[in-house]
């Protein structure tokens, strides 16, 4: 298996904290059946946003 290949890697390599991130989001990608991590954007998040920023006082 290929994330197998880069954990015997990362054996070799341990300081590399940006190897061994994603080497994380591969196996976390591979349990939930991802080939690729997905931005998804929640619309009840942005619509929060938006408000908060309309209540907000205007800066003069």
């Amino acid at each position: 298996m290929e994330v197998e290949k880069e954990i015997r890697h990362l054996s070799v390599n341990r300081n590399r904290k940006e190897d061994i991130v994603n080497v994380q989001l591969k196996l976390v990608m591979a349990t939930i059946g991802q080939s690729h991590p997905e931005d998804e954007e929640d619309p009840d998040d942005h619509h929060d946003t938006q408000e908060i920023q309309n209540n907000e006082p205007e800066v003069k």
